[in-house]
C-alpha cells in the first residue's frame, strides 16, 4: 500500500505513487482511457492521471511481449485521443524528479496547509537566456567556485604532506573550521564514490538542472535545507559538470 492509502499491484507502482505523494504532485489513481468501439471496449485503465490530463503508466514487465502488446494498444488509444502518456520503468525510478519536474508544485504551494494536493503550477514560458543566467551562475560565482575547489585540492595535498589542520589553516590564511570543510569536500571531489549518498544527491541535482529547475525548486522538491542544496548544487557542477555540458550540447552523457 502506498503512503496515500492507494493499493498498488507492484513495488514499482508504490515507488511512483509515494513519489507523487511526497512531492505534492496531484494524481488520480487508475483513470479510465476513453471508450472506443474499435480499440477500447474492455475498459482500459492507466495507473495515474496528473492534473493536466497526462496519463502515467508504470511498466513493470517491459520485456514481456504479451504485456507490452497491451501497453501498445493503450498508447495507440491515447494518441488517437491526443492524450499525453508518460511511461515509467524500474530503470527510470532514480530519475523521477527529472521526469516529473514540470508537475512539481511551486514553493508557494508547498507551504500551503490546505487538505488537497496542490495543482500543477502554471510555469512561465521559456525565454532566451544567456548561458550564465540559464544555469543561475555568473562569472563571479564561477570564479568563487573555482577558488574554493582549488583550496579543497590544496588542503588535501597539504594534509597528505603531513600538515595538521591548524598548519593548513595558517598556510591558506583561513580558519581551522573552514579547513575541516575544505578537506571533506576535497576528498569527495577526488573520489565521489567515497560518499554514495552525497554522490546520488549530486546526480539528482545535476539531472534537475538539465531540466532547467532552479535552486529554489530543487530545494523544495527534495526537501533540503538551504545549506544542503547549496552543497549539492556545487557538487553537481564539480562531479557532473561534463555530463551537464554534454547534455546541453545535445550529446548523450
Amino acid at each position: 500500500m502506498a503512503k496515500d492509502g492507494h493499493i498498488c499491484r507492484s513495488l514499482l507502482e508504490r515507488e511512483i505513487d509515494d513519489f507523487f505523494h511526497e512531492h505534492g504532485i496531484a494524481h488520480e489513481p487508475e483513470p479510465d482511457y476513453p471508450y472506443d468501439p474499435e480499440h477500447n471496449v474492455g475498459g482500459y485503465r492507466a495507473d495515474w492521471k496528473l492534473a493536466d490530463g497526462t496519463l502515467v503508466e508504470a511498466l513493470g514487465f517491459p520485456k514481456n511481449s504479451q504485456y507490452m502488446a497491451k501497453v501498445e494498444k493503450k498508447l495507440k488509444l491515447a494518441a488517437l485521443n491526443n492524450i499525453p502518456v508518460v511511461s515509467v520503468t524500474h530503470e527510470d525510478v532514480p530519475h523521477l524528479l527529472a521526469i516529473f519536474s514540470k508537475w512539481l508544485p511551486s514553493e508557494r504551494d508547498s507551504r500551503s496547509s490546505g487538505p488537497e494536493l496542490p495543482p500543477r503550477p502554471d510555469w512561465p514560458r521559456k525565454q532566451k537566456k544567456s548561458p550564465a543566467s540559464k544555469t543561475g551562475h555568473n562569472s563571479a560565482n564561477a570564479q568563487a567556485r573555482a577558488q574554493r575547489i582549488e583550496r579543497c585540492r590544496k588542503s588535501v595535498e597539504l594534509q597528505v604532506q603531513g600538515l595538521t589542520r591548524k598548519q593548513i589553516a595558517e598556510r591558506l590564511g583561513v580558519s581551522e573550521a573552514l579547513v575541516k570543510s575544505l578537506l571533506r569536500d576535497g576528498k569527495f571531489y577526488a573520489n565521489p564514490n567515497s560518499d554514495p549518498p552525497r554522490r546520488r544527491l549530486a546526480k539528482q541535482v545535476a539531472d534537475a538542472k538539465l531540466h532547467e529547475m532552479t535552486c529554489s525548486q530543487i530545494r523544495v522538491a527534495l526537501k533540503l535545507t538551504s545549506a544542503k542544496v547549496d552543497e549539492a548544487w556545487r557538487d553537481a557542477d564539480v562531479v557532473f559538470g561534463d555530463e551537464k555540458k554534454a547534455g546541453a550540447d545535445g550529446e548523450t552523457p
